[in-house]
C-alpha cells in the first residue's frame, strides 16, 4: 500500500477536511492501494476524483493516499509535490497521469485540445514523484 515519503509540510501540499467516509477496504479496491486525485467541492471539502469539464481539467488539486479508514470531516494531507512509495502496478521511468472524472493514475496523455493533470514520474517502479500540473493535450 503506497505511503507519503518526502513531504514538506511548508509547500508540498495541503490539508483540507474530507466530505464522505473513505473506508481502507474501497480505497484500495479503487486503486490498488495507490493515490487518488481529488478536488475541492464547492464547500472546499476533498472528493475523489474531479467533475466533467469541457476542456478536460476536471480541476484536480492533489493527490490523495490513506492507510487507514476516514470519517467526513477528518482533515487529510493532499500532496501537489513531494514523493509517494510503495506504488504497486507502475513501470519505471513512466510519466503518470489522473484521470479527471475518476482520479485514477493512468499513462495516457491529454489528447490534442484538452487538458489533463499530469501526477509525476515513477521511479524505481514503485516511487513515484510527484510534481502536479495542468497539461493541454499537444503542447
Amino acid at each position: 500500500m503506497a505511503r507519503y515519503d518526502k513531504y514538506d509540510p511548508i509547500n508540498g501540499g495541503f490539508r483540507a477536511p474530507i466530505a464522505a467516509d473513505l473506508t481502507l477496504a474501497a480505497f484500495t479496491a479503487l486503486q490498488t492501494g495507490n493515490p487518488v486525485g481529488c478536488t475541492l467541492n464547492s464547500s472546499g471539502l476533498v472528493v475523489v476524483g474531479g467533475p466533467a469539464s469541457p476542456l478536460g481539467d476536471g480541476d484536480i488539486c492533489g493527490l490523495l493516499v490513506i492507510t487507514r479508514t476516514m470519517r467526513a470531516g477528518q482533515i487529510v494531507d493532499l500532496m501537489t509535490d513531494g514523493e509517494i512509495v510503495e506504488m504497486a502496478g507502475q513501470v519505471a521511468g513512466d510519466t503518470v497521469w489522473i484521470a479527471n472524472t475518476t482520479g485514477l493514475l493512468d499513462s495516457t496523455p491529454p489528447v490534442l485540445g484538452s487538458n489533463k493533470v499530469r501526477a509525476g514520474r515513477v521511479v524505481e517502479a514503485t516511487r513515484l514523484i510527484v510534481r502536479l500540473q495542468t497539461v493541454q493535450g499537444g503542447a
